[in-house]
């Protein structure tokens, strides 16, 4: 088994999630989920970081950790992961960070939607409704035909992704 990593080394790794790369000093929480997402955490980051950090005690900024939102967050994800044993202790992070996580989700799918060819459009259209089913000229209009159907939660986000 490897030696624990030090805080020096800890703070190197995980700077990316410190309140400081967040920008959390007087932002929303679903702004700082935004911030976290953005730093590229996922759940299972968010885990991972957390098991890693939770031993650090800081005594010199008075107990208070660069991390003190992913560490929130983080703890939190653990405790739900214990089934029985959870606690809502936390769980105040966990929904406005899958929201964030939607957010720069749907972000991504409708920029890929913007960015379809005409044909592209259409196929996914015709893969979805049936050939044929739209047969518009204006690239833009097919776009729109797909953007509503995405956002009417007829097709899969991932699918305009992957044509993309």
């Amino acid at each position: 088994m490897s030696a624990p990593m030090s805080k020096d080394e800890a703070l190197e790794k995980w700077e990316h999630y410190t309140d400081t790369a967040i920008r959390r000093a007087g932002l929303s929480v679903e702004k700082q989920m935004d911030g976290l997402v953005a730093a590229g955490a996922t759940e299972d980051s968010l885990k991972k970081f957390w098991l890693e950090v939770k031993h650090f005690s800081w005594p010199g900024t008075f107990g208070q950790s660069p991390w003190e939102m992913a560490a929130s967050l983080g703890a939190s994800l653990e405790a739900r992961d214990l089934g029985q044993a959870f606690r809502t202790v936390g769980m105040q992070y966990v929904e406005p960070f899958r929201a964030a996580v939607a957010r720069q989700r749907d972000a991504g799918v409708v920029s890929a939607i913007g960015d379809l060819s005409r044909a592209s459009a259409i196929d996914l259209l015709d893969e979805w409704f049936g050939v044929g089913c739209y047969d518009e000229q204006d690239d833009e209009a097919v776009r729109d035909k797909v953007l509503a159907a995405y956002r009417a939660g007829q097709v899969d986000g991932l699918a305009v992704i992957d044509n993309h």
